[in-house]
């Protein structure tokens, strides 16, 4: 019944039929063109008229008997609403829901929709139409979505392809955000690094490592020399360690300049065996203010609180602490980059646990161990307290220049208890000081071209 009339004929007695069509409930009959009298069965040209309309009034037109482009303009209107490929996404923030009208047949290659999620994502992402099963949505370089890729109620345009949906166009985690200024990222212990986004001093909003920050934020901006992004400690706590870098902007990370001790950097592992407070990497401008480095892995690891590697570090009023003993660790080591402390206090402290040395500067690397007389501090002071040292106070080797500042009138040298040999300067490389305000018990040694120059 329906559009197939009751008095029709088989396909193979009716011109421009179909051979061959799907039905269900009804006989494929068609009206007859080898009869001498056709038959008409009104049924069936009800049922057209009805499915011609249910069409036009799905474009939301009003029929007009004096048009015959209906049709055409209704399956125009369908089209331009968005009304087959609309779909709203509920669930999230990684897995997803969608209801298609009318409901999706499959999921097939070429498929495109316009999602609108009621979430925005926290990571990797995968959506399930209309029960076929979740899929993994990607970006259209292929990787899987990062947080805040997708806004709560901001159309996305997606399309199947292969296995996957894709984003059509770049999303945020692929382009860099061009900013003037300063951007503050809070970072708390108890923050969460999969749902927080850094916007504010507060647990659901926080990150709860630097790592975690950096991993999210890092990429967000583009580097300029205008721009500075802020990683704020929120409250005091033991915070895990770092790897940062590269970034070719200003970076700060800050604790509490007047309350160093209560903001406090644990170690991470780095690989091979090394574990460190901090390792910024190819970082043009890195600053630390506030801050307490932990020396805390024993052997038979490496640990040290600060490994920088071509970049440029600047400490202000920052200590260092010895939870173990360890003869293959240092407080600050750096490669082919520049380490500097600014005006303020500084506390190195041992307690009695050997270490391996205070500084090492390798691969001409340029370390300065004094102050930039910044009038709204103090001239710098630095406090060597309790520190066995097994190698030497202050390594400089390859190609290296090292500076300790001497007591007087730029900052003052105080050393309490500290033994073992003051410095070695090897490599071409150079150390300038005054012997005897380098923290150890006898004099140091020069080899390979190495000078030591002994200041005053």
């Amino acid at each position: 019944m329906a559009m197939f009339p009751d008095s029709g004929v088989p396909p193979g007695d009716a011109k421009n039929s179909l051979p061959d069509v799907n039905t269900m409930d009804c006989d494929e009959l068609w009206y007859s063109t080898s009869r001498c009298q056709p038959r008409f069965d009104p049924a069936a040209a009800n049922a057209m008229l009805a499915e011609d309309m249910n069409l036009i009034m799905r474009g939301e037109l009003v029929y007009d008997c004096l048009r015959l482009d209906h049709i055409e303009r209704a399956v125009r209107y369908i089209s331009q609403r968005g009304l087959t490929t609309g779909v709203t996404l509920t669930g999230g923030p990684f897995d997803y829901a969608g209801m298609m009208s009318p409901v999706l047949t499959r999921y097939n290659d070429y498929l495109t929709l316009i999602v609108i999620p009621v979430q925005r994502n926290q990571g990797a992402v995968r959506i399930n139409i209309d029960g076929f099963g979740l899929v993994p949505l990607l970006r259209n370089d292929g990787r899987q979505l990062e947080s805040d890729d997708l806004k709560a109620y901001i159309p996305s345009l997606i399309s199947y392809w292969s296995g996957n949906w894709y984003h059509v166009g770049m999303v945020q985690s692929q382009v860099p955000i061009v900013i003037k200024g300063e951007v503050d990222i809070w970072i708390r212990t108890d923050g969460n690094d999969i749902t927080g986004d850094g916007s504010a001093n507060s647990p659901d909003k926080a990150f709860k490592t630097i790592n975690g920050a950096w991993n999210r934020v890092g990429a967000r901006y583009a580097a300029t020399p205008l721009f500075t992004m802020n990683m704020r400690l929120g409250i005091p706590g033991t915070y895990a360690g770092s790897s940062l870098g590269p970034f070719g902007g200003r970076v700060t990370l800050r604790g509490d300049v007047t309350n160093p001790s209560g903001y406090r950097l644990s170690s991470i592992h780095t690989g091979n065996g090394v574990f460190c407070n901090l390792i910024p990497q190819g970082m043009s401008a890195f600053e630390c203010f506030g801050l307490t480095f932990v020396r805390d892995v024993g052997p038979p690891y490496i640990n040290h609180c600060i490994w920088g590697e071509m970049s440029t570090v600047d400490l202000h009023q920052c200590n260092f602490d010895s939870a173990v003993a360890n003869g293959n660790s240092t407080y600050v080591q750096m490669g082919a980059g520049v380490f500097r402390t600014r005006n303020g206090d500084y506390y190195f402290d041992g307690n009695n646990l050997p270490i391996g040395a205070l500084f090492r500067g390798k691969e001409g690397a340029v370390i300065f161990c004094g102050g930039n007389n910044d009038q709204t501090l103090p001239p710098p002071r630095f406090f060597f307290r309790n520190n066995p040292i097994q190698s030497a106070a202050w390594i400089s080797t390859t190609l290296s220049v090292c500076t300790q500042i001497s007591n007087g009138i730029h900052g003052s040298i105080i050393n309490s208890n500290n033994s073992g040999v003051r410095y070695s300067v090897d490599r071409n490389s150079v150390l300038t000081a005054l012997e005897s305000d380098i923290p150890g018990s006898s004099t140091g040694a020069v080899a390979t071209g190495g000078q030591f120059v002994n200041s005053t």
